[in-house]
């Protein structure tokens, strides 16, 4: 199955790729909860976002996808997710995550800095955001993500 997984996530990275996308990885933590997220944002500025955490109420590691939207202004991107489904379903999970919306901005060094609010107003540090440089990178990262 994770043979199947893999082949199938490298043929969609292939099949969708362009010089335009970009692809990040980050944690951010909130009321005392690791969430790890996986960020892809498209030629046409369209973007999603899944993040896996470990969920205290279902007692095990459980994964959402975000559908977001962005917005370039002078100084980022603000990322704004506008629905929760339960990892590769249709399935809403809005009754337990709240939408995140990030800011993707770059220090006077040029490193990527990034921001977390989420729709209940909760603010989360962002940290150890990298930016994927190869498609293997990111299927790497997204078999990460996959609850087998």
């Amino acid at each position: 199955m994770k043979k199947i997984l893999s082949i199938a996530t490298l043929l969609f990275a292939f099949a969708t790729t362009s010089f335009s996308q970009s692809f990040f990885e980050f944690y951010f933590l909130s009321s005392g909860i690791r969430y790890d997220a996986l960020l892809y944002i498209d030629a046409n500025d369209n973007a999603s976002v899944r993040v896996k955490y470990y969920s205290p109420e279902f007692r095990r590691y459980v994964a959402v996808d975000q559908g977001a939207s962005t917005t370039t202004g002078p100084r980022g991107v603000a990322i704004t997710c506008n629905y929760v489904v339960w990892a590769n379903t249709t399935t809403s999970a809005e009754a337990y995550y709240a939408p995140d919306n990030f800011f993707l901005g770059y220090d006077a060094y040029g490193s990527p800095l990034l921001f977390n609010f989420d729709n209940n107003g909760a603010y989360s540090a962002v940290y150890g955001l990298r930016q994927l440089q190869t498609y293997y990178d990111f299927t790497s990262a997204y078999n990460r993500y996959a609850l087998n």
